[in-house]
Formats: structure tokens, sequence, C-alpha cells
């Protein structure tokens, strides 16, 4: 069930107010990323959405870790796919700060979900998961169903095949195309091609043209990402609606100098 406050309707991807900012793996500039300690550090705040990635354990289970290894992130070494899900939260997370081990571990999907469902909208992505793509959709689907979250999540990918289960596995949830990597394939185009409301831009390789042809063809824009106020009121000036940060705590006044512009 959504865990939502009294009197307070839940978190809603169709209405976020833009200009909003999404906790990158929480707060992950400051505590240990995609811990449930940055989760809610990062709601604490106000953070408008969060994101995490999404892998499969060794035993089929879904964990959230950007990384296929455990190596740079935890006390532990190897890959994600190769251990358990029990060995992976026998690790301690490692801090951003000081880069010693903490009390926190591995986050799974459900207790996230358990925690902030409908408090915050959650940009989840899904990345190398090969032959288990359609399962960890399936899964992760069959989660944001069962917590009545559809309508408070977004997938986001940068593969086809991926895109693919999405349309036939989670029609009812909202996509997000990711930059696809390839000469031949625009993530304008590629947004377009799989009917997403949005798309999310990776600094760097991307201009103000792109942004206004994405904006033109009745895309919302996602920049990862920034951390610093030039460089958000850089994006913000050139149409960006959703900006992925490690330091939502530097931004919230810029966000709300720019909602108050409105």
């Amino acid at each position: 069930m959504q865990n939502t406050r009294e009197g307070i309707p839940p978190a809603r991807v169709d209405t976020v107010r833009f200009p909003a900012l999404c906790a990158h793996r929480g707060l992950s500039g400051l505590l240990p990323e995609s811990s449930m300690a940055s989760f809610e550090a990062a709601v604490a705040l106000g953070a408008d959405e969060m994101e995490f990635d999404i892998r499969l354990t060794a035993d089929k289970r879904l964990i959230i870790c950007h990384d296929p290894k455990a190596d740079r992130i935890s006390t532990g070494e190897g890959k994600i796919a190769e251990m358990t899900l029990g060995q992976l939260r026998a690790l301690q997370l490692i801090s951003p700060i000081d880069h010693l081990p903490t009390q926190s571990v591995f986050a799974v999907p459900q207790e996230v979900f358990e925690a902030f469902g409908g408090r915050i909208v959650m940009n989840i992505h899904f990345k190398d998961l090969g032959a288990d793509t359609a399962f960890a959709v399936g899964e992760m689907t069959g989660l944001a169903r069962h917590n009545a979250l559809e309508q408070s999540v977004y997938f986001a990918t940068s593969e086809e095949e991926t895109m693919r289960c999405f349309a036939r596995q989670a029609p009812d949830i909202m996509h997000c195309a990711l930059e696809p990597w390839r000469e031949d394939l625009d993530i304008v185009d590629f947004a377009l091609r799989y009917g997403c409301p949005r798309c999310q831009l990776f600094k760097g390789v991307f201009d103000r043209e792109k942004v206004e042809r994405a904006l033109k063809a009745g895309l919302i824009c996602n920049v990862f990402w920034a951390d610093d106020e030039p460089t958000a009121r850089e994006y913000l000036d050139m149409g960006i609606s959703v900006l992925l940060t490690n330091r939502t705590d530097r931004l919230l006044e810029l966000r709300d100098e720019y909602r108050r512009k409105q």
C-alpha cells in the first residue's frame, strides 16, 4: 500500500511541478548511494523525484545498485549477478564523504516502495539485464501494481529490447528514454519511436538545439546531472524540466526561484 500522509494526495508522475529535482540515488553526495538513509534524506529535504537502478542477484532477486560490481560502493567484491541477495545484504555500504563503511546496506525495491510509495515519484532505471530483462521488468511491474504505484513511478532505459518489454508488460506505467549511446539512434528519435513522454539527456552530449527539438516534439526533458547552481541554472534556462542531482540540498532554493517565475 502507498505510504502517504493523511490529507496529502499521493505523488504522481503527471502532477510533478516543474522545474523539479530528482535525487540521483538519493542524497548520494552525502550519504551511501541508493541506501534507505540516502532516499529518506532526499524525501525529507523535499526532492520531487528520486532515481535508482535495479539489478538481479544470482538467486534472481531484485536489488538496487547502479554498478555491475559491489566493489566501489560496499565492503564486498564481485559481480552483483554472481552474489545472492543474502550475501549482498550482509555487506556494508561505503560513505561518499570519508569512504569508510557505514551501517547502511543494499536496499531492495519492495522496502523502498513500502517506505516511500506515494511520498515521491520514482525514476527507475533498467540496464544491462540481458536475457533476464523481461523477468526483471515483470517483477518490477508486479511490485508497482501490488503497491498501487503505477502512477507514481516511471521506467527508464537506453535499450530497445527493454523498451519493447515495457510496452508489452507495463503499458500502464510511464516510460522514459535514456541516452542510447548509438550513432544511428538519437535520444529524441528513440523517445518518439517508443512513445515515451520523457527523455533523459546526459551531461556533455546534448546542447540547446537538442533540447529545443525535444520540447518541440512535446517531450519532458530530464538531465543527468547538475550538482551546482551555475550548471543547474544553465539547464533550466534551456528548458529542462527535471534536474537529476546528487546534492538536492544545494538546489532547492534555485528550484523554488524558477517556480516563482512561472
